[in-house]
């Protein structure tokens, strides 16, 4: 078992996927060790464009009222044409799925397949 940065226990796996011959993600997933769930992965996603050199991205999940619901994403993008670019974005999730307000606009927002 590992210990994660915020005090979590969780099992540590690689993991390789490769879903044609263009592409490959390789990284690492901690579980939860009693749900079985991931609490955090972090991967490296082979480039979609020659001008970026490097893809990578980090999720995790906190579980809410029996669930694991999304807590953040971030990723980072180094790229080169010319000029040398880093990108990182980290989004981060609060309450994002336990709003009944948000769940109802949700509802009113979709359209009416019924018919």
């Amino acid at each position: 078992m590992d210990v994660l940065a915020d005090g979590q226990t969780a099992a540590a796996y690689a993991f390789v996927i490769e879903p044609n011959s263009k592409s490959r993600a390789e990284g690492t997933v901690w579980l939860d060790p009693l749900l079985g769930l991931p609490i955090r992965i972090e991967k490296d996603v082979d480039p979609p464009f020659f001008m970026i050199k490097s893809f990578s991205t980090v999720e995790t999940y906190k579980p809410v009222e029996g669930h694991m619901v999304a807590a953040s994403y971030s990723f980072k993008i180094d790229a080169a044409f010319f000029i040398k670019r880093q990108f990182e974005i980290a989004m981060v999730f609060r309450d994002h799925r336990n709003d009944p307000q948000a769940a109802e606009l949700m509802k009113r927002g979709r359209p009416d397949v019924s018919r």
